[in-house]
């Protein structure tokens, strides 16, 4: 019973009325700020490759500002946008306590995508797991179609069956997670037309960086 409601898309949503609530909901326990974007910086610390100063990028489901705070430093401008208010509002607090002026934050509601510009990079963490294998086609298809600039990048994040039974998982039980093979993001991706740059094999998860154009090359030297 505890499970289930803990699950509830009412109960994720309150979650994220503090700053205590919301930082145990996305990152399991309790850490205060400064460790928690230490940890940021370590989870992200295999991606800063795909990074550049000079480009902006969108993170897809941004929750209170862990992973775009981590790299504000190696990119130009970032947008993050989450369903959830109250993250959103924690996360501009940790901006601002930070000192970083290169982040903006927005809200939206599951279906209607803020008014943003076409980016550079678009990169998603730890959404994946709770949505639709469905909903999650229709996501990367419109992130691409709508804000990915030609020649653009995506790091996409999907949680693997490695991640059952153990870790976070434990929380709210595996049936409350969504849990992807390879083989099904090859489909995904291959049916979206997206290229496979490179994919990263972590513990939990697999994390495939993507393009849907061959001048990748050319927009990112560095490949």
């Amino acid at each position: 019973m505890i499970k289930r409601l803990l699950s509830t898309n009412l109960a994720w949503r309150m979650s994220g009325l503090t700053y205590l609530t919301a930082v145990i909901a996305t990152n399991g326990y309790y850490v205060n700020k400064g460790q928690l974007i230490r940890i940021g910086k370590e989870e992200n610390n295999t991606l800063l490759k795909y990074l550049d100063k000079s480009r902006n990028l969108l993170e897809f489901g941004s929750g209170i500002g862990k992973n775009l705070i981590a790299i504000s430093d190696h990119i130009k401008f970032g947008y993050g946008i989450d369903i959830n208010p109250y993250y959103c509002r924690i996360a501009k607090i940790l901006t601002k306590r930070f000192g970083i002026q290169n982040l903006l934050f927005f809200r939206y509601d599951g279906k209607s995508f803020p008014s943003l510009p076409k980016f550079d990079i678009i990169y998603e963490n730890g959404v994946f797991e709770r949505l639709p294998k469905e909903a999650v086609t229709h996501y990367v298809e419109t992130l691409r179609k709508d804000f990915l600039s030609v020649g653009g990048m995506m790091i996409l994040y999907f949680l693997n069956e490695n991640a059952k039974h153990i870790g976070f998982t434990k929380r709210l039980g595996d049936s409350a997670y969504v849990f992807w093979t390879k083989e099904e993001i090859t489909d995904l991706t291959t049916r979206l037309g997206l290229k496979q740059i490179d994919v990263h094999e972590w513990p939990m998860a697999y994390v495939y960086v993507l393009s849907d154009s061959d001048t990748l090359k050319s927009y990112f030297p560095h490949f």
